[in-house]
């Protein structure tokens, strides 16, 4: 299935996802979208053709608090098909947040 990674409103490409088998079953793929529990922003999404999202409760860029939570990044660890399969520009996207985020841990 088709995925389109969208992040602060700009396209960040397509990707494909495939049903994953887990626990005994077969699960279909579903979106994520990404909520800022502190502004209520939906700020970025992971959509999947025909199918729905889930809510993903991570801060926006605006509200990062916590090093080990960095607002504005779309990982999640505990989906590793689903990061695998991102697109190059969002990874891209990613790496940048996270050399941002040492950055300015760095200079406390």
């Amino acid at each position: 299935m088709k995925a389109t990674v969208t992040i602060n409103g700009e396209l960040y490409g397509e990707m494909d996802v495939q049903p994953e088998f887990r626990m005994g079953q077969l699960f279909q793929p579903e979106g994520r979208a990404y909520f800022c529990p502190h502004c209520g922003e939906l700020w970025a999404y992971i959509r999947v053709e025909s199918r729905p999202s889930v809510v993903v409760t991570i801060p926006c860029l605006a509200h990062h608090r916590e090093f080990y939570w960095p607002g504005g990044s779309i990982w999640l660890s505990w989906e590793p098909q689903l990061m695998r399969a991102l697109p190059i520009e969002a990874l891209r996207y990613e790496a940048k947040r996270h050399v941002a985020l040492f950055d300015a841990l760095e200079k406390l």
